[in-house]
């Protein structure tokens, strides 16, 4: 029947034969003895990952015989204390052929249009509920279980229907719960080829009656004439989800939810009332038979690939092949030192032991023991009391401390681990073994058999999607508990030893990343590195494990070659990172990445002269500038989360408490160590490359020196000892990073740190998803942070506690107040503004930055960066909740030495708000000023210094621009604003209210939302009324070398009279300057907003496009010039050779009529993936050829016409 989408959907009516349904909160439910849980309970208060608000949800226990269900047939339905899944019983059903089981007003089953995993599911995929079976009887191969329910399609034309659907499972195993439901299953099933599906169908098979709306029909297997399964455990929606209550339920603003008021999903985001999220496959099965490539889809597959045919295998290894394979499971699976059992630990283990099985387990005849049948897996975020669950799936809806005292300790994966780690240490023990025995066959038959391709619970905190970002929870801590299996040499043991290998096998689906055909480069790893190389060990079979290697080895070749294509993943052109279609935000992608480098080095499989060369580029690129700047410039979920704990832990530490890493050396001068930058495994990797071969590694020794620079000399001295290669280097402490891929720059000098972002052509969203609370940052934004280590602290004063979200230093914007700002964010349960925060795809092209003179042997020291917003990129916000029609204006910064010279011209919007220039947002957080490098500033107080006068807490004040100033921040830097501009300096220094939005806690992945004070300065240039068009001109003078208060002001005040630098032209053509410094040949740096404008600059006349330049002429009429064109230009012509990838585009820079030009030399910025230049000087002009916003080199004779 047809369905108009204005259908008005309501509440599951409760069916009559449950009279009224008990409502419990999920944060009590686990508190409730099980058996006062009624049989069904609406479930409330429940979160998603992420922390949005779930729909509510019926569980059935099943220990009752439900009065809904009805059993139509020969066979019978019972309740059966043999297996349970939820409580202590289940429904036993002993079937006929072609039996049927009717469960009538399930929940909201029919009503559920849209695709609860989000991602890659179409809602005719999904099944609207979870339910699990047992079977205990083996049956032929592929016998199905087959469920029919009715469904509401989802028809972007707005025409919907219901429509039967039917939902098959292959019953192809035994002694494990399964889950059934929940889950895309189609796209998975052609993968693996099982025949496990949902599809929509005409008509119910041999007249059977079809189900009503909510109801769910299971039909036994027709072909087979008798059996029995078990049910268990059946869960369903209670409630269509709706944006708005989601948004006021929601414990924070991490995503939007994406539904509308009828069910109807928004966007791919997020999901309602998680019931799984990996497909439902009979068997884990790996086909031998390749996948027709013509049906490749990225979007079916997620980021592997389909599996390929497995390379045949070798009749022989080679001796220095079995060499290796024996070297490396020699050192892998080897049993720890066992404890004495006179040892007190001994006994305390033993005895934990034995009280747990004690109170958990009872003893079978025989002797062995087993776990009671009322401790089952809360695998689906749902667990009762005496479940065990996972942490991960139920952490966001508790406080941290709860989490702590008791998710954790009921936590599966804790367990495995707390469990086998007793044995280990105990291997003689028998109540430690007799407990490891017991949890390994609970696990097996809650949890996960690795026959099937799902869990148990199907919870992907255990495997799924968490095999890459927690799917390596055992692989490297099973060895130890196999080694002490093994050496037991009985059946017995050695069964339960491959069972932990088979377990590892299926957890890490190493088979299908091994083997994943993917020919474009660049596919991610992420947190899964781990598991896919380590997986590979608990393969028994040598030449198949080498085999597994050697692919291995090829699939991490593709993910360390330059990847070209658009927002594809892993390295880009310019040796930055993606994930997820932006810039990279979590280190551990980079270390786990070249930890896989190293381990394949050296050996039979080391990679190739190419690959080597791509890490060497992409290491520095990642140390000295792309770890941070997606926290910082982007708003990636760092941005605040990083604050959050490190004041935690630098408090604790700061109280003579064990503390964090992340805070080591808190109060304390930085002490360099390359244990943390960029971290020893990292840095010998790079050391032990042949450096004449690979001389970006001897470039990255270089920069790791520099860090040492302004250290105690034994803090270098030890590292030259220790690593004495490192003598024949030169220490360069001043590196410029061009990042341009994703809109940003890094400028490492000294002590300090500076970072530079903006949305650009290739990210054109201001900042990640989760950092929505920070969108102006993509307006330009300039911080400030300690060059202390690879990650490293937030920046100066960048709290968030009473942090002004508006006030975001380096942009130019009209004024915006904390209360309008915080309009389109969820406040007391008020929606968000209609647009949120995403950024239009146009946005930001020629956004970007450009390096002097980097070489492969050595570092660019200086560079700048352009930026310019249109109105017609701008966020809807503006005129939404600013009744702003956007804003217009560019920007540019020029980095060199102690310098950031800060240009501003042509800002406009329609509005009479005042345009603003935040200089500096520092919050004084007690725990923030001690945390600071005292090696590089430590005043006796906090302090803010305005032309040679110093305030404290509590000053607010202005002046106008006519005249120069200057102006030191607490936090030790110095701000130097030329005189004659119109507006003011305005600084204000007190306490502020605001609203502080986390994804991630202290301990756990808590998020929350909060109100929060905190006192802090701002200072900022108004420029007037935003109709009125304006400009701006300033300096950071950078405190990087370590100045005490008065030699900084003394330096701030020199500088104020000489700042060493011109501006030439400032202008909406172009932002022009030259440094003079005494005893250097001038650097020029260029920006040319406008193409084709005749500038008379010196030397260059006019180029094609927007470009930036930087060059130096030195005393033998030798220009070293380095130009950039920060766009990078995706081709989106499919029938084009560079579809998805950057354009080539030709640049044409018009020198002086009265110049006479000669090429010496042209360099591409990346020689490994750009092609040749095409280099040469046509009337008066450099003419050449680039493409992937790269800076290309070139050398210029250079001289005067006669």
């Amino acid at each position: 029947m047809k369905l108009k989408t204005s259908v008005s959907l309501v509440l599951c009516i409760i069916a009559e034969s449950f009279g009224e349904t008990e409502s419990i909160p999920y944060q009590k439910l686990h508190r409730i003895p099980i058996e006062k849980v009624p049989e069904r309970t609406l479930v409330t208060g429940m979160l998603t990952t992420h922390g949005n608000a779930s729909s509510n949800g019926y569980v059935h226990l099943l220990d009752e015989l439900p009065g809904n269900w009805t059993h139509h047939g020969r066979g019978r339905i019972t309740i059966s204390d043999a297996y349970s899944r939820a409580g202590a019983k289940s429904v036993r059903w002993d079937w006929k052929a072609g039996d049927v089981i009717r469960i009538k007003d399930a929940g909201i089953i029919s009503r559920v249009r849209v695709g609860f995993t989000g991602f890659n599911a179409k809602s005719e995929e999904v099944a609207p509920f979870a339910l699990y079976v047992f079977n205990d009887q083996d049956l032929p191969p592929n016998t199905p279980l087959e469920l029919y329910f009715k469904r509401y399609t989802d028809d972007p034309k707005g025409e919907n229907e219901m429509r039967l659907t039917k939902m098959r499972y292959f019953m192809n195993f035994t002694g494990t719960w399964y889950k059934m439901g929940g889950v895309a299953l189609k796209a998975q099933a052609e993968v693996f080829g099982q025949g496990n599906h949902v599809k929509v169908i005409e008509k119910m098979p041999d007249d059977l009656k079809e189900p009503a709306l909510d109801e769910i029909i299971i039909r036994a297997p027709a072909e087979v004439d008798s059996g029995t399964f078990y049910f268990d455990r059946l869960i369903t929606l209670a409630e269509i989800p709706d944006q708005e209550v989601m948004d006021a339920r929601g414990k924070t603003d991490y995503l939007d939810l994406g539904f509308t008021s009828d069910g109807k999903l928004i966007d791919n985001r997020a999901w309602p009332f998680d019931l799984g999220v990996e497909a439902d496959l009979a068997t884990i099965g790996f086909t031998d038979a390749p996948i027709d490539p013509l049906k490749f889809n990225q979007a079916d597959t997620g980021y592997y690939g389909y599996v390929a045919r497995k390379p045949s295998l070798a009749k022989n290894l080679t001796e220095e092949q079995k060499s290796y394979v024996r070297q490396l499971k020699d050192s892998f699976f080897a049993a720890p030192k066992a404890l004495d059992p006179s040892e007190a630990s001994y006994a305390v283990i033993e005895k934990q032991a034995r009280e747990i099985l004690s109170r958990d387990c009872i003893q079978l005849p025989g002797g062995k023991y087993k776990f009671r049948e009322t401790i089952n897996f809360g695998g689906d975020r749902i667990y009762f009391a005496g479940d065990r669950c996972t942490a991960r799936k139920h952490i966001y809806n508790f406080p941290e401390f709860e989490q702590r005292n008791d998710l954790f300790d009921l936590d599966v994966k804790t367990l495995f681990l707390r469990y086998g780690d007793w044995l280990a240490r105990c291997p003689e023990s028998k109540p430690v073994n007799d407990l490891f025995k017991a949890y390994l066959d609970w696990f097996r038959y809650q949890v996960c058999a690795p026959q099937l391709a799902t869990l148990g619970g199907s919870d992907s905190a255990i495997t799924g999607h968490f095999a890459k970002y927690g799917g390596s929870w055992l692989v490297k801590e099973a060895p130890k508990m196999i080694a002490v299996l093994r050496n037991k040499k009985n059946p017995e043991d050695s069964a339960y030893a491959a069972y932990i290998g088979e377990i590892i096998v299926w957890m890490s689906k190493i088979q299908s990343y091994t083997f994943a055909v993917d020919p474009l480069p660049g596919i991610g790893r992420e947190w899964s590195a781990d598991t896919t190389y380590y997986g590979l060990f608990y393969e028994p079979d040598d030449a198949k494990f080498f085999q597994m290697l050697k692919a291995s080895q090829e699939a991490f070749t593709r993910t360390f070659s330059i990847s070209e294509i658009n927002r594809r993943g892993m390295i880009k052109p310019d040796y930055t990172f993606f994930h997820h279609g932006h810039c990279s935000y979590w280190g551990g992608n980079f270390y786990v990445h070249l930890q896989k480098a190293a381990q394949f080095a050296h050996t039979p499989l080391e990679f190739s002269l190419t690959i080597r060369r791509n890490l060497a580029w992409y290491v520095p690129r990642y140390c000295f500038g792309a770890y941070n700047f997606p926290a910082t410039v982007k708003g990636g979920q760092e941005s605040t989360n990083n604050t959050l704990r490190f004041k935690h832990w630098a408090k604790e530490l700061l109280a003579g408490g064990k503390g964090h890493a992340m805070a080591e050396g808190v109060g304390k001068p930085s002490r360099f160590s390359i244990d943390r930058f960029p971290r020893r495994d990292v840095f010998e990797y790079l050391y032990e490359m042949d450096w004449e071969e690979i001389p970006s590694a001897k470039k990255f020794m270089a920069g790791v020196l520099g860090m040492t620079e302004r250290q105690p000399s034994e803090v270098r001295k030890s590292l030259l000892e220790e690593y004495p290669k490192l003598k024949t280097i030169d220490p360069q402490p001043d590196v410029h990073l061009s990042l341009n891929w994703s809109g940003a720059t890094s400028y490492s000098t000294g002590m300090t740190r500076v970072q530079v972002g903006s949305y650009n052509d290739m990210d054109p969203t201001p900042s990640r998803p989760h950092g929505r609370w920070s969108w102006p940052r993509g307006y330009g934004c300039l911080y400030l942070l300690e060059n202390d280590r690879v990650g490293s602290r937030p920046p100066l004063g960048a709290d968030y506690e009473g942090y002004s979200w508006s006030k975001v230093p380096g942009v130019t914007m009209p004024a915006v107040t904390d209360e309008e700002y915080l309009k389109h964010h969820v406040t007391d349960g008020e929606p968000k503004g209609k647009h949120g925060v995403e950024l239009n795809s146009r946005g930001g092209p020629g956004n970007g930055s450009l390096t002097f003179n980097e070489t492969e042997e050595a570092f660019g020291k200086y560079g700048n960066f352009s930026f310019e917003t249109r109105k017609s990129e701008n966020l809807h916000i503006w005129k939404d909740l600013f009744a702003i029609d956007g804003v217009s204006g560019k920007k540019s910064y020029h980095f060199f030495e102690d310098k950031v010279v800060c240009l501003g011209s042509g800002y406009h919007a329609d509005s009479n708000r005042s345009m603003e220039t935040i200089l500096f947002q520092e919050t004084l957080d007690p725990i923030l000023w001690t945390a600071k490098n005292p090696g590089r500033w430590n005043p006796d107080r906090q302090r803010l210094v305005l032309n040679g006068r110093t305030y404290d807490s509590g000053f607010s004040g202005w002046h106008y621009l006519d005249f120069a100033s200057y102006l030191i921040s607490p936090y030790g830097h110095a701000w130097v604003i030329p005189g004659g501009q119109p507006g003011k300096l305005k600084i204000e220094w007190k306490e502020r209210e605001t609203l502080f939005n986390y994804r991630i806690g202290i301990n756990g992945v808590t998020p929350g939302k909060r109100m929060t004070k905190g006192v802090g300065v701002i200072a900022w240039l108004d420029h007037g009324p935003s109709r009125k068009i304006s400009g701006h001109h300033y300096f950071v003078l950078l405190n990087s070398d370590g100045k005490s208060p008065k030699a900084l002001e003394t330096s701030a005040r020199q500088a104020m009279d000489e700042p060493g630098y011109r501006v030439l032209r400032h202008d909406s053509v172009a932002h022009a300057l030259v440094f003079e410094e005494t005893g250097q040949d001038p650097l020029y740096s260029y920006i040319f907003h406008e193409e084709g404008k005749k500038t008379d600059l010196p030397y260059v006349q006019s180029v094609n496009k927007r470009l930036n330049l930087m060059f130096r002429k030195n005393s033998l009429d030798h220009i070293t010039l380095s130009v950039c064109d920060p766009q990078v230009d995706i081709e989106s012509n499919s029938s084009s050779d560079e579809y998805e990838r950057s354009r080539n585009r030709e640049i044409r820079i018009r020198f002086a009529p009265e110049l006479n030009l000669e090429l010496k030399k042209a360099v591409s910025g990346l020689p490994q993936t750009n092609p040749s230049l095409g280099a040469r000087i046509e009337n008066n002009s450099l003419i050449f050829t680039t493409k992937n916003a790269v800076t290309d080199t070139f050398k210029l004779r250079i001289g005067k016409k006669s």
